[in-house]
């Protein structure tokens, strides 16, 4: 069975994406955004496929509400047969990890594992680039819904260094990492102002690797 969910390199990059984030849901367009750069859309739909029929990834179909365009033009006057239509929702595929499929927790494990690995790693990495003042892992490293970034990097390091390296990151780990990089000076500024954006990180579950900021 594992050799049949991993047989081939864009089957691996698909299981490990949906196996980091177990509790949440996909459209296909949200998979092509997040996978689209490694996988073309024939690709990916190809391997959805076969992951659905092994029984590790679900679908099912959502509602979702449609607006006429022409409704919209018209100022919101509607025609009552144009009002029927429009009420009338439009279904959308979801994809996400079969929660109940047998060897879900020792693939969970396994992808978790990696990444850990990959993590200290990075640490390293990162830790090279420059002064590092605030270095935090969240998102899906914690299994955190809706968090705006994967890491949050705090110091002075080289962009374009840094850029290399989550690259490879990525590369390695078949994942799409989002990061974050500010100055001392910038993460101040919005921790006075109670940037939205900074306290959602500050706030949610995270893993803090490096914190000398309230030293200095």
């Amino acid at each position: 069975m594992i050799e049949q969910l991993f047989g081939n390199n864009s089957r691996r990059k698909i299981a490990e994406f949906f196996l980091t984030r177990i509790h949440d849901s996909f459209s296909f367009d949200e998979l092509k955004n997040y996978l689209g750069g490694a996988l073309s859309p024939r690709i990916l739909k190809e391997e959805i496929g076969a992951l659905v029929r092994l029984g590790l990834i679900e679908a099912y179909w959502q509602n979702i509400a449609g607006e006429n365009e022409s409704d919209k033009k018209a100022g919101g006057k509607k025609k009552n047969k144009s009002k029927k239509q429009n009420n009338k929702p439009e279904k959308e595929m979801r994809l996400q990890v079969n929660l109940s499929f047998p060897l879900l927790p020792e693939l969970h494990s396994l992808v978790l594992k990696s990444i850990i690995f990959w993590e200290q790693k990075l640490v390293k990495k990162i830790k090279s680039l420059g002064s590092i003042g605030y270095l935090a892992f969240t998102g899906f490293f914690t299994d955190t819904n809706h968090t705006p970034t994967d890491i949050l990097i705090v110091g002075r390091v080289n962009k374009k260094r840094l850029a290399q390296v989550m690259r490879r990151f990525q590369i390695e780990l078949h994942l799409p990492v989002r990061y974050t990089l500010l100055s001392k000076n910038e993460y101040e500024y919005r921790m006075d102002i109670t940037d939205r954006f900074l306290y959602d990180i500050i706030e949610s579950k995270k893993i803090v690797v490096v914190d000398e900021i309230k030293k200095s």
